[in-house]
């Protein structure tokens, strides 16, 4: 099994796959490492279940798991979050 919670709703699983190709695409990381990543965010509670996970885009849940932390776009600017509001206001 791709994700450690055997009581993942499937809903949630495919919201995780599109995660895992964002840490990919954005971070470089291979599949394997993306998907290690997540399900220690996952055990941790970086990245709750329920509904709660669907309120961010799976960009910003990829920034939140490879630095590890909520507040990501705080240090680093990867076109997601507060800074890439801004230039689009600009």
């Amino acid at each position: 099994m791709r994700w450690d919670d055997p009581n993942l709703p499937a809903e949630t699983c495919l919201f995780l796959d599109e995660i895992v190709l964002s840490m990919v695409e954005e971070f470089a990381v291979s599949e394997v490492d993306a998907v290690t990543q997540i399900n220690a965010a996952v055990k941790s509670r970086l990245i709750a279940g329920g509904d709660m996970i669907y309120h961010e885009a799976p960009e910003f849940w990829a920034c939140a798991v490879y630095y590890g932390r909520r507040d990501f776009w705080r240090d680093h600017d990867h076109g997601f979050g507060k800074s890439a509001i801004r230039r689009e206001q600009s």
